[in-house]
């Protein structure tokens, strides 16, 4: 596993959750539109900035990104069981798929 491909998936994600937010924005919930958003955005931002220190520092960064990571996934939950977006939605799998891959990896990464 390259921390470069972590990196790129968490990109990915943070575009896919911006979609799911629009939609989520739409339905009338900017506050948990913006909070996933926010989520997504920190998930690549941390990893990014912990590709940058070693040791502690870069452990501390990818902790974060993951915590943030699990509240993204939280915010998509919400937003289907409020009925803001359908689970079996292209767009919800896929980023449910990406944040699977990308918490796998930060955890590993942090132990």
């Amino acid at each position: 596993m390259s921390k470069f491909r972590v990196v790129g998936e968490s990109v990915e994600f943070a575009a896919s959750c911006s979609r799911i937010a629009g939609a989520v924005r739409a339905r009338g919930d900017a506050a948990l539109a913006g909070q996933l958003s926010r989520a997504a955005d920190s998930v690549a931002l941390n990893i990014a900035e912990g590709l940058g220190f070693r040791g502690a520092r870069r452990v501390n960064h990818y902790r974060i990104a993951l915590g943030s990571g699990r509240e993204a996934v939280a915010g998509i939950r919400l937003a289907v069981a409020k009925g803001q977006v359908q689970r079996n939605s292209r767009e919800v799998e896929h980023a449910l798929d990406k944040a699977n891959f990308i918490c796998g990896a930060l955890y590993k990464l942090t132990r």
